[in-house]
């Protein structure tokens, strides 16, 4: 990543981290990565991509970042977005999952309206008697677990 990093730079000095990061993941190849165990599958995400919880978007191409380096456009700024917080105490039932659901409007007609995303970042503070009680999963608008 490093290399990559270095190369694209001389190349495309106006790259930002965020631009490397596109282009890792648009450019990166499943190949043949396979999960010998069977508990991660490839999965189509909300873009039409490949990725996989355990090889993410698949082996790097340095070739093919650089290649593609040279024509990109730099992405437009980035802009944070509080979608709102569930500061209640709620019991997860011992039979049945629990299921939360925070709306947001993403900064709708604000300065840091929030167009397309990048990244996600939760704060969880959880309370259970044993490691391995609960299962965590976040689902994208798209509907990428």
């Amino acid at each position: 990543m490093f290399i990559c990093l270095f190369i694209d730079s001389l190349i495309s000095p106006n790259l930002t981290w965020r631009d490397v990061q596109h282009l890792s993941v648009l450019t990166s190849k499943r190949n043949s990565l396979y999960d010998s165990k069977g508990r991660f599958h490839w999965i189509m995400n909300g873009v039409g991509l490949e990725f996989n919880h355990l090889f993410g978007y698949g082996v790097l191409d340095a070739g093919a970042m650089v290649a593609l380096s040279r024509i990109w456009k730099t992405v437009p700024a980035r802009f944070h977005c509080e979608a709102g917080t569930w500061n209640k105490i709620t019991p997860i039932p011992s039979d049945k999952s629990l299921f939360l659901t925070i709306e947001t409007e993403g900064c709708k007609g604000t300065d840091t309206e929030v167009n397309y995303i990048e990244h996600v970042q939760t704060v969880i503070t959880l309370n259970a008697t044993r490691r391995g009680d609960v299962k965590l999963f976040l689902l994208s608008p798209m509907g990428t677990r």
